[in-house]
């Protein structure tokens, strides 16, 4: 499934570079909280490298058993990115392929629960730190704060949801072009 080596981001490790990263997450979903009401109170994040001829096969984000995971992050670091390197990520919707390269300072943001996507193999070391965020819910909140999927009414206003938030990332990464240079968002 997937062949890439792992390092969770954790503010507890002390390192200066992890912590500008984790509280510019943090103040993007403050943002986005403030701006969609989207619920999300945690995240979690990792560094992924991919050794020359490493992938990730293509799957969502989300587990069949946890649906916490609501919107799915990805900040590239590659400089000097060639399409001969490999390792782009593919994102399908619908009908058609998305192809990202990882160069660095390149954003990309997905719903977890319904974006497939994979990683090609890598033709040389590539690396980035990904990540979700997510909405948490004791059982007994995640019981009263379930949809009703059957009402049309919630299934416009969370496509319209969906909307504002894409397009709020985008905005949101277009003023703080100092860190991200690209941004894709799929909704």
């Amino acid at each position: 499934m997937r062949t890439d080596k792992i390092y969770w981001l954790d503010k507890s490790h002390g390192n200066t570079f992890e912590k500008q990263f984790l509280q510019q997450a943090e103040d993007f979903i403050a943002h986005l909280n403030m701006t969609c009401y989207a619920g999300i109170n945690d995240y979690e994040f990792h560094y992924a490298v991919y050794e020359e001829g490493s992938f990730y096969k293509r799957h969502k984000d989300q587990f069949k058993t946890d649906s916490n995971r609501k919107y799915s992050l990805i900040t590239y670091l590659n400089d000097n990115w060639l399409q001969t390197d490999g390792g782009q990520l593919d994102v399908y919707r619908e009908e058609t392929v998305q192809h990202i390269l990882p160069h660095a300072q390149t954003a990309v943001f997905f719903r977890s629960d319904e974006t497939e996507h994979e990683v090609t193999p890598a033709n040389r070391s590539r690396m980035s730190i990904s990540g979700w965020l997510n909405r948490t819910w004791s059982k007994q909140e995640h019981k009263l704060n379930q949809p009703d999927l059957n009402d049309n009414n919630f299934v416009f206003t969370n496509r319209k949801c969906n909307l504002m938030v894409y397009k709020i990332c985008q905005v949101y990464f277009y003023e703080h072009q100092e860190t991200v240079n690209s941004v894709y968002a799929f909704y």
